[in-house]
């Protein structure tokens, strides 16, 4: 993964995810606005898809924060535009860079 000018940092509504059982105690989720932050989007290289996909992680994108503190957790949802992605796993800060290996979803 390498930031190349075509990379632009946008800003993305983080949307927390919040389970609950109803009164017949069937499990629901919701997902809960929890702010923004500002990632740029950069595609996986097709043995890093592979990689994932054997650890039963279905991602295909990773969102690149740079500065600032994590602002999202595994299962939390990230909307820019008309883009969706859910937050499959989060790398450890890296040097004040957060990494968000996502999956972008269209029936969210």
């Amino acid at each position: 993964m390498y930031l190349r000018p075509r990379h632009a940092f946008e800003r993305f509504l983080v949307q927390s995810k919040v389970s609950r059982a109803d009164s017949s105690g069937r499990v629901t989720v919701e997902f809960k606005d929890n702010g923004f932050l500002f990632a740029a989007i950069d595609t996986l290289h097709p043995h890093e898809v592979e990689k994932w996909r054997a650890l039963k992680h279905a991602v295909d994108v990773v969102l690149i924060q740079h500065g600032g503190e994590k602002s999202a957790n595994i299962g939390d949802r990230l909307i820019g535009g008309a883009r969706i992605f859910l937050i499959q796993h989060v790398e450890p800060t890296l040097g004040g860079w957060h990494l968000y290996y996502c999956q972008e979803r269209h029936d969210l």
